[in-house]
C-alpha cells in the first residue's frame, strides 16, 4: 500500500509540475512589472529559477517576455523580432555566416545595460546563436545542436 502510494504521488509531480512548486508571484514582481508594461494582456507567470520570474505579455498585439527577480527587479525583456526588418550593421555583423548559415530566428532583447539582437542561426541541424548589440558589434557567440 506505501509503495503504491507513493508511485502515485510521483506520477502526480510528473504529470503536473507546477503544483509541486506552490510559490505565488511576490507583489513586489507584479507591481515592477505592472509599472513597467502598463496595459499588459494575456499575463502567464512562470518560476523561472529559485529567485527569479519569467512573465510572458502582450502589448500593442506584440507578445513579449520578461524576467524579473523576487525582489521585483526587472532583468530583460524579449520579443521576436522580424528577420526582415534586421538593421543594416547588424547584417553586416553576421554577413560571413550566412552563406553558410540560414537565419531561423531573431529576438530583440533589452536588459538595463544594453539592448542587443539574439539571432538564431541553423545549418543541417546544428545551431549557432550570435548576440549582436545595435551598432552592429558581435556580443557573444555560443552553439548548439536542434533537438
Amino acid at each position: 500500500m506505501k509503495i503504491t502510494l507513493a508511485l502515485l504521488m510521483n506520477m502526480l509531480l510528473v504529470l503536473f509540475p507546477s503544483c509541486a512548486l506552490d510559490k505565488e508571484v511576490p507583489e513586489e514582481v507584479k507591481d515592477a512589472f505592472n509599472s513597467k508594461f502598463p496595459g499588459a494582456t494575456d499575463i502567464s507567470w512562470e518560476l523561472e529559477s529559485s529567485d527569479e520570474w519569467e512573465v510572458e505579455f502582450s502589448v500593442d498585439d506584440l507578445s513579449q517576455s520578461a524576467l524579473f527577480q523576487d525582489n521585483g527587479k526587472w532583468l530583460s525583456t524579449e520579443y521576436d523580432f522580424p528577420v526582415v526588418d534586421l538593421p543594416k550593421n547588424v547584417i553586416k555583423a553576421l554577413e560571413y555566416l550566412l552563406d553558410q548559415y540560414h537565419i531561423e530566428e531573431v529576438d530583440f532583447v533589452e536588459t538595463e545595460i544594453g539592448q542587443y539582437y539574439e539571432v538564431e542561426l541553423e545549418r543541417l541541424g546544428k545551431e549557432l546563436e550570435i548576440k549582436v548589440d545595435t551598432t552592429g558589434k558581435v556580443l557573444e557567440r555560443s552553439t548548439g545542436s536542434d533537438d
